[in-house]
């Protein structure tokens, strides 16, 4: 990576950083989704990477060319530039950590209420092949492994963790989130509660994948097309 490329790509990841910071601070949780949340702290922490890579990229560049002077003022740019974005990246996760955890309080309170009411009007307690589901917003994993640690992190803080689903809807919270190659994975096993654990770890073993993961995040970040000219239908798909 040369220096103006990477000078391209600091800039590409300042105008997205921006982007997402507008967007959370007027995120309206009435009509938002969590999913959305999810997915903007994923981007963000891929922004993240990318800017310490670029950032570390052309402090190497500027300090191995000798025609550059002022050295120790270029230093303290770089050391402002690390600030200013650490500063609002940090800012924004924590308000993505605050709009989850309200989605997450609010979906333990519609699960409590929906589940005391299945509970008093249920007159078959102990049929298993028939469970009346709080309705929890989940996303649905199809099986790429691009999606696999927003899908796993809602699922478990909405699902997995909540103490007040049986093991038995949580089977079928489980299966209602997969499709394609990943609902394949728990397609034979039977739907029971002692079979819960045994599927959700199965799911969990085929696709937390974090080397691969890792490697396709680094690959993505090295192949952002550098912009032009400050086309914003070329940042919209950043």
């Amino acid at each position: 990576m040369c220096l103006a490329e990477a000078k391209t790509k600091r800039i590409t990841a300042k105008s997205s950083l921006t982007r997402h910071k507008t967007a959370i601070e007027n995120f309206d949780i009435n009509n938002g989704s969590r999913y959305d949340i999810v997915e903007r702290r994923k981007r963000l922490i891929e922004l993240w990477n990318l800017f310490d890579v670029v950032q570390s990229r052309i402090k190497v560049l500027e300090n191995q060319d000798p025609s550059i002077e002022n050295k120790d003022e270029l230093r303290a740019q770089h050391e402002q530039h690390r600030a200013n974005f650490k500063s609002t990246y940090f800012s924004l996760i924590s308000r993505c950590e605050a709009l989850l955890e309200h989605f997450d309080q609010r979906n333990l309170r519609i699960s409590s209420s929906t589940s005391n009411d299945t509970q008093n009007t249920s007159t078959s307690t102990n049929k298993e092949s028939h469970v009346r589901l709080p309705k929890i917003e989940l996303p649905v994993f199809s099986g790429s492994y691009e999606d696999w640690y927003s899908y796993q992190d809602t699922y478990e803080k909405l699902i997995h963790a909540n103490q007040r689903l049986s093991e038995i809807e949580k089977f079928h919270y489980l299966r209602s989130s997969l499709k394609d190659k990943a609902a394949e994975i728990i397609k034979s096993i039977e739907t029971t509660t002692d079979n819960y654990k045994d599927a959700w770890s199965a799911v969990k073993e085929r696709f937390d994948n974090k080397r691969w993961i890792l490697q396709k995040h680094i690959k993505a970040i090295f192949e952002i097309t550098p912009l032009t000219k400050e086309n914003h239908v070329q940042l919209r798909e950043l």
